[in-house]
């Protein structure tokens, strides 16, 4: 009976063994499943993160370049009125119209971060493992918010300046469907009218003066870190 029951005790462990080295096994094979799927659907985010920065980049871009017609403009027509610079045949009416229009125009920077909100409101920001990557991305947000804070009070004296300059053209052409075409083409200015008018002056002056502005904003202050994250985001790709 002894011997018999050391026999089964000595049965029982081996088996406890098995299953428990089953267990581990099966545990393991679990984990490395996670870390895998983990691994695909952080490649999924990051990849679709630097896309959306790739895209953000390029619209900044072409904010930048826009904000810098909108101060040459500006500054071109100043010129003109303070007699800093001779009007000549180069300066047409086609020049001066299309200056008056483009000194007005809003060009907003307002990213969508639909990747960035996408991860964060289904609590996967865990699937981004460098620390640096979600730190310069909130970063990259509150900069992009008072971006909009500094822009957001400029749009009145835009749209006033804006509200002014259509005074000084005699017409705009518009299609049957009230689409403008060829819009500055064939335009009188009432660049007279326009050389006396002091307030007129000072707020060419004054959107020179935002729109470097933003300018600098733009070019020191969300350029650098959008770069940044995007180099950051690739190193982590490359892991």
């Amino acid at each position: 009976m002894e011997n018999k029951t050391g026999k089964y005790f000595k049965y029982a462990i081996g088996e406890i063994i098995l299953v428990v080295i089953g267990i581990l096994i099966a545990l393991s094979i679990n984990n490395w499943n996670e870390e895998r799927k983990n691994r695909i659907e952080s490649v999924i985010v990051l990849t679709n993160l630097k896309s959306e920065l790739i895209e953000d980049l390029s619209t900044l871009n072409t904010r930048i370049e826009s904000l810098q017609r909108r101060k040459d403009c500006s500054d071109y027509l100043a010129q003109l009125i303070t007699g800093n610079i001779i009007k000549t045949e180069s300066d047409s009416s086609d020049a001066v119209a299309k200056c008056l229009m483009s000194s007005g125009y809003i060009y907003k920077f307002a990213p969508s971060f639909a990747v960035y909100n996408e991860i964060q409101n289904a609590g996967k920001l865990n699937l981004i493992k460098s620390d640096s990557i979600k730190k310069y991305l909130a970063d990259y947000k509150s900069k992009v918010y008072e971006n909009e804070r500094i822009e957001t009070p400029y749009e009145v004296t835009l749209k006033n300046f804006e509200s002014k300059a259509v005074n000084f053209l005699s017409e705009i052409p518009l299609t049957k469907k009230n689409r403008t075409i060829d819009r500055y083409k064939l335009i009188d200015t009432k660049f007279q009218e326009l050389s006396n008018d002091k307030e007129f002056l000072e707020l060419l002056k004054h959107i020179s003066y935002i729109t470097n502005i933003e300018l600098e904003l733009k070019k020191n202050f969300l350029m650098p870190t959008i770069k940044l994250l995007t180099e950051l985001v690739e190193k982590e790709l490359e892991l």
